[in-house]
């Protein structure tokens, strides 16, 4: 009953530190075991969402299509849980200025990558269309009921039934879990824009064009555990043994096309969006080890700091309590549960607080770039171990050290206050030139920052750990809203890229161009070939890339800006290799004179020698003259686009309608409409809660250790009240020291900042996205100020406690 009494008489006497201790402990758990089981979370989610949906494990195709024989070798296979043949074809909408991939429907056999319905349903019925929620991403207008007309060239009209068709639904499919890629195609611009789902009365195609196969050893496994990759890459090489026989068979049946049948496997971790989401989740990983270790750093030190600080001051109690007879034990047990009551009050809040939100918060920012399921929220139990104990260790543990150093002190020495530190002369005093310029209070503050070189450290720690975490946020926000500007200002300076088909006569380009000085905006135009081409390399993900090719290698530079990130040095196109953006050599860890593999639209390889690696922040890019395209591909360069200069995309809509209205225009995009598109995660959020994490613990830092440097020195304080300082020269007398400790965490802050940025750059970016390989001055200034703000407000509630300080009291005797 005594101890309750006495713990609970100390909880209300000092409500601000077992307040503060309860915050700072909070904030270091929640983030620690929010960030911590995000990566499971999202991991278990997507599994869940892959086996509900039964998505793919291989997917087969060959250049001549697929038909029955093929199918049938996979019946009755013991290896094989399912396959499904598909029909599927990629349409350049010339009304829509879109390249679409329309994929039957059939629902008594889709069973494989099953369709998730977001709106609306599928299209039982001929007539009817299920379309990409994507496409409302680039066509907005588009709702349930409007009528959907396939307008394209007359050979891709064939293929289907009819041409207009009734909206009924918007669907995900588990293929397309990357919201900015949909694949690449032979047609139009080369990408493709959103798939579509009709019935597969509809569609008429007498060959499959790819055969999705799910396999029965991997149906159980965690989609990105390396025992699924193991056994995948077995599957796949068993695919290959059981088709070898089918490209002279197919050859045989297409006689017509009088060419080699090649097939093609391939499997999930082929898939962009599928291996991007992968390093993501890894990224977030990264991230939560060393923020979560930055905020624990700063709490332990702080926490033990505020804990030996009120075992000094109750030092008295401690020796009366000895005298009457308690035991160690006993005289410590008050401490030890002080101590713990406001961590594990902290500890249950921020496991809360951090498991049930910082999840949600993540996998919502993720949605940006990812379709993605609910995140299903779960307790782990070794992160809530983790940090109720190191939580504790920080309290508890640093209680007990402190007290088992002070209870094995005399009795007597325990009852009387502890003798202040002995002043000794510090450096600066024996540089005599530079001592003997500094007034009365410069020379007490310089002795008074050394002669208590523990709280020094302290501060200096605590308060640069918390600039740190500020710098690296506020540098991440800026990184993360600015990036697209700088690419689409600085780097990409066209304003639109037209994609012509095959037949481009004479007469159409007259016409074209006739078109094109018509325009008002127009200023200038370049001829470029594009194409859609991928990367691989053992051990990292399929890189999707884009190829240009221009007609004039000199004009090139007025379209985009082909230059070194730090030199800002300009290169042109030479005959001896290709031009590669950064982050795209940075994944495949090649320089400047490597050789890479290149794979074209056609699954065709072709060796690349890199000559010049040059700034870029979104999606890849492979730049290559026309001389060392010939070389490369053997072939001559067929131009089928142009990028455009315009003085204006205001009127985006009429110039595009002006354009497609030339027969042979298959496709026009704006930059303006790609910057909208293309883009990483939105971390902003995610950034937003680490920044007022930081904030609230800077500020907590901040009050804890003001308070207790003002408590240590109390007696100090008293005595130049007593012998006549103002209030303002008293509250300076102790401030001084704080300002200078902060402008010095404040510098060794931004220094910790700078590497904690860039730590996070090289973790959370993912294979197409960098971000901003440097820290901005503004990034460091918001953080400065913060702080200084948190520091100014501390010191203006300390300034009313030093005004209020009972000097008589502080200054009597116990002798």
């Amino acid at each position: 009953m005594l101890y309750i009494k006495l713990i609970t008489r100390e909880i209300l006497s000092s409500k601000a530190r077992f307040i503060s201790i309860m915050i700072i402990i909070f904030l270091g758990v929640a983030s620690y075991t929010g960030l911590k089981s995000a990566s499971p979370d999202l991991n278990q989610s997507i599994n869940n969402f892959f086996c509900e949906n039964n998505l793919m494990d291989s997917k087969i195709i060959c250049n001549l299509g697929l038909n029955e024989d093929d199918l049938k070798l996979l019946e009755n296979n013991s290896k094989v849980l399912d396959y499904m043949g598909v029909k599927s074809i990629d349409v350049n909408l010339t009304n829509m200025n879109n390249v679409v991939k329309f994929t039957e429907y059939n629902k008594n056999k889709n069973k494989i990558n099953n369709l998730i319905i977001t709106k609306g349903k599928l299209p039982e019925n001929s007539g009817e269309i299920a379309l990409d929620e994507n496409a409302l991403y680039i066509n907005p207008d588009f709702k349930i009921g409007d009528t959907y007309v396939i307008k394209t060239d007359k050979n891709t009209q064939k293929n289907f039934q009819r041409k207009t068709f009734k909206i009924v639904g918007f669907v995900n499919n588990p293929i397309y879990l990357d919201r900015g890629y949909r694949g690449s195609t032979t047609v139009g611009k080369g990408s493709i824009d959103y798939f579509a789902v009709i019935n597969s009365k509809d569609i008429s195609m007498d060959f499959y064009t790819e055969i999705y196969v799910r396999f029965k050893n991997v149906s159980k496994l965690q989609s990105y555990s390396d025992e699924y990759k193991e056994k995948m890459e077995k599957n796949n090489d068993y695919l290959k043994k059981l088709y070898s026989k089918r490209p002279k068979e197919r050859s045989d049946e297409v006689k017509l096309y009088k060419q080699k049948a090649k097939y093609y496997f391939f499997q999930r971790s082929d898939n962009p969006g599928y291996s991007n989401y992968k390093c993501s989740v890894k990224s977030i990983n990264k991230i939560a080890a060393v923020f979560s270790i930055f905020f624990f750093i700063v709490s332990s030190l702080i926490c033990s700091t505020t804990m030996t600080r009120m075992i000094e001051e109750e030092r008295i109690e401690i020796g009366t309590l000895k005298a009457l007879g308690f035991r160690d034990f006993e005289v410590s047990k008050k401490f030890i549960v002080y101590a713990a009551i406001p961590t594990l009050i902290g500890s249950f809040l921020g496991i809360l607080v951090g498991t049930n939100i910082f999840p949600y918060i993540i996998s919502d920012a993720y949605t940006t770039a990812f379709t993605l399921p609910d995140v299903i929220i779960k307790y782990y139990p070794s992160y809530i171990i983790e940090s109720i104990v190191v939580s504790l260790l920080c309290t508890v543990g640093t209680t007990s050290i402190v007290l088992r150093k002070v209870l094995k002190e005399n009795i007597y020495n325990l009852m009387r206050p502890k003798a202040p530190k002995i002043g000794k002369k510090i450096l600066l005093e024996k540089i005599t030139f530079l001592w003997n310029k500094l007034n009365f209070n410069q020379k007490v503050t310089c002795r008074n920052l050394f002669r208590y070189k523990k709280r020094m450290s302290m501060t200096i720690i605590g308060i640069s750990g918390c600039m740190a975490l500020l710098v690296g946020g506020f540098a991440l926000l800026k990184s993360n809203n600015t990036v697209s500007d700088i690419q689409f200002s600085k780097l990409i300076k066209y304003k639109a890229i037209v994609m012509f088909d095959d037949d481009f006569t004479k007469e159409d380009k007259k016409e074209y161009y006739k078109t094109l000085k018509n325009l008002k905006e127009y200023k200038s135009s370049l001829n470029v070939y594009k194409e859609s081409v991928t990367f691989s390399k053992k051990n990292i993900s399929k890189q999707n890339v884009t190829m240009y090719v221009p007609e004039n290698v000199e004009k090139l530079k007025n379209y985009i800006s082909l230059n070194d990130r730090k030199t800002n040095k300009i290169y042109t196109l030479s005959n001896n290799g290709a031009i590669i953006n950064e982050k795209l050599a940075k994944v495949l860890n090649v320089s400047v004179g490597d050789e890479v593999i290149l794979t074209d639209v056609y699954n065709n390889n072709h060796k690349v020698k890199i000559d010049n690696i040059v700034e870029n922040y979104i999606s890849h890019y492979i730049y290559l003259s026309p001389n060392y395209y010939e070389k490369v591909f053997n072939k001559k360069v067929k131009y089928n686009a142009q990028l455009l200069n315009l003085s204006s995309t205001k009127n985006e809509n009429e110039i595009c309608e002006k354009l497609l209205d030339n027969d042979n225009v298959v496709n026009v995009t704006l930059s303006s409409k790609i910057k909208f598109l293309c883009g990483s995660a939105d971390l902003g959020f995610v950034i937003l809660i680490i920044i007022v994490s930081s904030g609230s613990l800077a500020f907590v830092v901040l009050y804890n250790l003001i308070n207790i440097n003002i408590s240590e020195r109390i007696k100090e304080i008293s005595t130049i009240k007593v012998l006549g300082f103002y209030d303002n020269e008293v509250a300076m007398y102790i401030f001084r020291e704080n300002i200078i400790l902060i402008i010095i965490s404040i510098l060794v802050g931004s220094f910790l900042g700078n590497l904690l940025y860039k730590f996070c750059t090289s973790t959370v970016e993912m294979d197409n996205f960098m971000m901003i390989p440097t820290v901005y001055i503004d990034s460091y200034l918001i953080a400065a100020l913060l702080t200084l703000l948190f520091a100014l407000s501390v010191m203006i509630v300390m300034y009313k406690k030093l005004k209020n300080i009972n000097m008589i009291d502080a200054l009597k005797s116990v002798e």
